[in-house]
C-alpha cells in the first residue's frame, strides 16, 4: 500500500512540473499575461513562481524534505490563486473559464496540505529525508 503513496506523489507533481517548466519555456507571453492582471515585478514574479513549484516538486517525489516542497507549492499557490484567477471580478465564458481554474489551484492546495500532514507526522514512505519542520 506504501507504492500507492508514492505513485500518488509522483501523479500529483507532474502537473507542477510541467507548469514550471512552462514558466520558462512561455516565459515572455505568462510575464505580459501577469502584467496584463497589474502583476508587480512579473518579469521577476514569472520565473520565480516557476523556481518554486519545480523545487516543490521534486522535494515531494524525492522524498527531500517534503514538508518543505508542500510549502512551497502552498506559497505559490495562494497568491497565483487569488492574483491571476479572479473569477469574482469576470463575466461570461472568462468567470468560468478562470472561476474552473481557481477552484483547480485550491483543490491543488488541499493536495499539498495533505503531504505536508503525511510528511510532518513522518509516514512519507520511500522518502530520502525526514520532514525538516516539526
Amino acid at each position: 500500500m506504501e507504492l500507492l503513496l508514492l505513485l500518488g506523489r509522483i501523479l500529483f507533481v507532474t502537473f507542477f512540473v510541467i507548469g514550471g517548466l512552462g514558466h520558462f519555456i512561455r516565459r515572455p507571453m505568462l510575464v505580459g499575461y501577469a502584467r496584463s492582471l497589474g502583476v508587480p515585478a512579473a518579469d521577476v514574479l514569472v520565473p520565480f513562481g516557476g523556481l518554486l513549484i519545480l523545487a516543490g516538486s521534486i522535494s515531494i517525489v524525492l522524498g527531500l524534505w517534503p514538508d518543505l516542497g508542500a510549502i512551497l507549492l502552498i506559497v505559490f499557490l495562494v497568491p497565483v490563486t487569488l492574483w491571476v484567477h479572479p473569477f469574482w471580478k469576470m463575466t461570461g465564458e472568462q468567470r468560468q473559464m478562470q472561476g474552473l481554474n481557481f477552484w483547480r489551484n485550491v483543490t491543488l492546495a488541499g493536495g499539498a496540505l495533505i503531504i505536508l500532514y503525511f510528511s510532518v507526522r513522518g509516514t512519507m514512505p520511500y522518502s530520502l529525508t525526514g520532514p525538516l519542520f516539526r
